[in-house]
């Protein structure tokens, strides 16, 4: 029996449609946060608190609207859900302007706020859109292309933005940022997609149901693939917060070397991401995030006893080679296995697990710091990656329940 066909070419055009409406909005999504930032600091007379304000804004709206999104995603029509949200970031769009013209911060974290929520709507319900819009031979690949995409948003965004700023002011890169988002709404009018029937199956081929009546129980992978997440996004969060102290207390380099840490990790993960395009076919999903998490835990512990600027840079490559696998393992793994009637919330909720796992790891990496050492708190992050490591290993066990016998006459 032949092996389907997983080619590029072989993706349908309502893909293509919403693989590009997915990277504009995600450029619009940083260029907002990075032109903003720049304003608050700005408009507070050079407040670090002012531009703390806005990153928890964000980070709040992203742990608390994750099940509601996923809620809505499942309720209502998908495409219609993503089109709305990308409107709605255009009037929130003007309104930011408006608190950039006024000098008003207040309003300006309103506006955040709200476009956050609809950035969590959007992205929840293109997760939950794709195994309807691609065939399940294609998603590893589909969700590998659109990743990529995400983090070429991720690399040039700061970078227009600034340049943007600079000569322009916050107010007319704000309003790029909002025909962006009108840019995407329009790409995805009238998609159509199709509600997949529940199969249940992974990327080897285990069914829900088969012949001696044994159905996978989807919340036990999924469940030790969000742990193992859960201490990466830890880690990730008490990078942000501890690098920049661990850079001149531990290493006795200046502040201004963390850009070698954000170079290296953004052209790995462009690079990674390029490759699986071209080898997601051929993932074993539960196995590249186990091994994944484990060479995210190398990572880890690399960087904590780093004794020098190089060996540190090599432990966040580690680390950044890592991610983009697991992202796209973790992405297509629910895809697969979870009924769509439910897949919305699920995503919901492993975004909600996401942000708040970053958030303790901003806190708790920074007061780990600042109350011990910098290297105390990346060697707690190490210890938290080798207890994630340790729990994907559940995802290579296969766990079944017996499915209830039909009565006999």
């Amino acid at each position: 029996m032949s092996r389907p066909s997983s080619r590029l070419r072989d993706l349908p055009a309502t893909y293509w449609r919403l693989c590009v409406s997915h990277g504009i909005s995600s450029f619009g999504d940083f260029l907002r946060m990075t032109t903003i930032a720049f304003w608050a600091y700005e408009a507070s007379d050079g407040s670090a608190a002012a531009v703390g304000a806005f990153a928890t804004t964000e980070l709040l709206v992203a742990m608390v609207s994750g099940s509601v999104a996923g809620v809505i995603a499942d309720r209502w029509n998908r495409v219609t859900v993503m089109i709305a949200s990308d409107f709605g970031r255009v009037a929130t769009g003007v309104v930011l302007v408006a608190a950039v013209v006024w000098n008003h911060i207040p309003a300006a974290v309103v506006a955040v706020a709200a476009s956050g929520f609809l950035t969590a709507l959007f992205t929840t319900c293109r997760g939950a859109l794709l195994p309807g819009v691609v065939p399940r031979e294609l998603l590893a690949r589909g969700n590998s292309l659109m990743i990529t995409v995400e983090q070429v948003a991720v690399v040039a965004s700061p970078g227009i933005a600034a340049v943007l700023f600079g000569t322009l002011g916050a107010a007319p890169a704000l309003v790029i940022d909002a025909l962006s988002f009108l840019v995407s709404g329009v790409l995805i009018l009238g998609l159509r997609y199709r509600e997949p029937a529940p199969s249940g199956e992974d990327e080897d081929g285990e069914a829900e149901s088969s012949r001696n009546g044994a159905a996978v129980n989807w919340l036990v992978p999924v469940g030790f693939a969000v742990a193992a997440l859960a201490a990466m996004m830890y880690q990730f969060g008490a990078n942000s917060s501890t690098l920049v102290a661990f850079l001149p207390e531990d290493l006795d380099r200046p502040v201004t070397d963390a850009f070698w840490f954000a170079m290296v990790s953004g052209a790995i993960q462009l690079f990674a991401g390029t490759l699986l395009s071209a080898l997601a076919h051929r993932l074993r999903l539960r196995a590249t995030m186990v091994l994944s998490a484990a060479c995210v835990m190398v990572g880890g512990w690399t960087l904590a006893y780093a004794p020098n600027l190089f060996t540190a840079v090599a432990g966040v490559g580690i680390i950044a080679c890592a991610n983009i696998p697991f992202r796209v393992a973790f992405e297509t793994l629910p895809q697969l296995l979870v009924p769509s009637r439910v897949l919305g919330r699920v995503i919901g909720v492993v975004k909600s697990v996401s942000a708040s796992a970053f958030i303790a790891g901003t806190l708790g990496g920074g007061l780990i710091a600042d109350q011990a050492a910098p290297r105390t708190s990346l060697v707690v992050s190490a210890l938290i990656l080798s207890l994630g490591a340790l729990l994907s290993l559940g995802l290579l066990t296969r766990t079944v329940t017996r499915a209830p016998k039909t009565p006999v006459g």
